[in-house]
Order: C-alpha cells, then structure tokens, then sequence
C-alpha cells in the first residue's frame, strides 16, 4: 500500500521534491463507487465547500469527502445544461442548451428554477453570443465563449458591463480565432484571465482590463513541455496548474511561468489519468481533475513546503 501511494503522489522533476507535493486522496463517488464521469465540467462552490461535476444532462454536487450529495437534473423544457456558477447570493446560475438556444436560469440551491436572466446591453456584434462557459466574481457574470473565443462580462442580473475580445487581445488574426479556440479558462487571482490553447501548445495570460497580455509554453515530452495542454486552473498560491490531455500528467507552474512540478501519470491504477481534460482547484487546495473514457474524476491534495 505505501509504494502504491508514493507513485501516485510522485513528482515527476526531483529538484522540486519536497517543495510541491500533490497526493492522491479519491475519486468522487456516490455509495455505489467512483463515478465514471466522461470529460465532466468543473466547478467549485468556495463558500459551501461543495465541488459540482456538469456532465450534459445532470450536474452532480459533491461534499468535500467527495461523496455525492446531491443532483440537479435537466428535462425537456431547459435542454441540456452546459454549465453553473455560484452567484454572490449563494443561488444558482445554470447555464442552459436547447435547440441552440442559451439561457440563463437563476435557481436555488437545489437547481429549482426562479426565474431566467435576461443579457441587457449587450453591443449589437453580441446578438448572437453563444457562451459555454459562466464564472463569477465580485458580483459579476463572465459568459465565455471558448469556440470563439470572446467573453461578455455583465453584472448579476444579466445587464452588461463590458466585453472582451480574448482573441484579439493575443494578436490573433481572423483565421487563427477560427483555427484554434480555448481547451481551458480561468480566473486569475489578481482580477484578469488565463488560458490554453491547445493547437498551439501555449498558455495565455491577460490581465483585467483585457489589453495586456503574456503567452508561455512549448512542446515536447519532457518534464515542463506542452503535449495537448487543456484544462487549467489556480492554486491557493497562485500556481497554474495545467491538465495535459496528451501527456496525462498535471504540470504546475509558479506565476512567472517558471516549471514547478508534475503529478500524476497514464494509467488506469487509482489517481491514474487518461486524456484529462478540465481541472478546479478548491479552497482547501484540492486539485480536482476530470478524465475520458469513463475514468471519472481524480482528486488529489496540494502542499508547498
């Protein structure tokens, strides 16, 4: 038992050993067992302490043991629901899918629906914004298009506050927008923005005013190099972590994009990955990662020494 719990919470790059640590402590589960999740969306409820798994038709809310506690279901009159937020008054903004149709559905805490926001203001180049992606923070909305790469920003009900053009702000073209998209996005811990690019095998950076911007990363195989990075997410110490779907590992670096750590590897034992894809990471820094084919979703315990 103990040399099965030294592999899955090895780091991969000896020098930092003893510095970043990440330990493998379950997968999220109800009492039947792990569930067998595929590619689920993730989010984190900082106040409540309760982990959400969006998996397209069902949003499944998990306890800080990692146990299922709870699960809002989609029917016929809202589609499918893409993915929730956790609005500053502790109620629900599910965001929903039917017929290519969004909405936006405020509900309480158990996904019982109260009403619909409505985008109020939105420039006329909006009109048909199609967003797959909603956080929020300091009592605003952000409504992500990960395809497009473009985000509306509006206040809790809905009227807008500004847009930014993510695509733009890193000097893409036209073409390259097209060609490439967003495998992951994030907020950072000094108000701006941060995410991949998988085709490229970069990360970005954008601070909160959306004009100043950073890119990072290169392919390869070793320790620190981008196979397929996807998702992405922030550390209690500001570190990026970045799921690569290729690699199957979680690389860590520090803010100035210096390498930290690598954890978790290819395989299907306990705290293995395959294709991770998104990652969250909650108050008490717990890295939560989500994977393919069926393999559920990972959990494991960060420190810094």
């Amino acid at each position: 038992m103990t040399a099965v719990m030294l592999m899955m919470s090895a780091i991969l790059n000896p020098a930092y050993a003893g510095e970043y640590k990440a330990t493998f402590i379950h997968k999220l589960s109800d009492f039947s067992g792990a569930k067998p999740f595929n590619a689920a969306l993730l989010k984190s409820d900082p106040v409540k302490n309760e982990v959400y798994a969006i998996n397209g038709d069902s949003v499944s809310v998990f306890n800080a043991s990692g146990m299922e506690v709870y699960r809002i279901d989609s029917d016929s009159s809202i589609g499918s629901i893409v993915d929730i937020v956790v609005r500053s008054d502790q109620k629900l903004v599910l965001l929903t899918s039917k017929n290519s149709k969004v909405q936006l559905l405020l509900c309480n805490y158990r996904g019982e629906r109260l009403g619909e926001i409505q985008l109020k203001g939105a420039p006329p180049e909006y009109k048909n914004f199609s967003p797959n992606r909603i956080y929020c923070r300091d009592r605003q909305l952000y409504l992500v298009s990960m395809g497009g790469m473009r985000m509306l920003v509006t206040d809790e009900q809905g009227t807008f506050v500004r847009a930014v053009d993510l695509a733009s702000a890193i000097g893409f073209t036209e073409q390259e927008r097209v060609d490439s998209g967003m495998g992951g996005f994030a907020l950072d811990r000094d108000g701006g923005f941060v995410f991949t690019v998988p085709v490229m095998g970069r990360l970005f950076t954008l601070n909160s005013d959306g004009k100043t911007s950073k890119g990072f990363g290169r392919r390869g195989s070793r320790p620190g190099l981008f196979g397929v990075p996807t998702g992405i997410a922030v550390d209690r110490e500001g570190n990026y972590l970045v799921t690569d779907k290729l690699r199957c590992v979680v690389i860590a670096f520090d803010r100035k994009f210096a390498f930290v750590a690598e954890f978790a590897r290819r395989g299907f034992n306990p705290g293995d990955l395959i294709a991770p894809d998104d990652i969250v990471v909650d108050p008490a820094n717990r890295a939560y990662i989500s994977n393919l084919r069926k393999r559920g979703v990972v959990v494991y315990q960060l420190s810094s020494n």
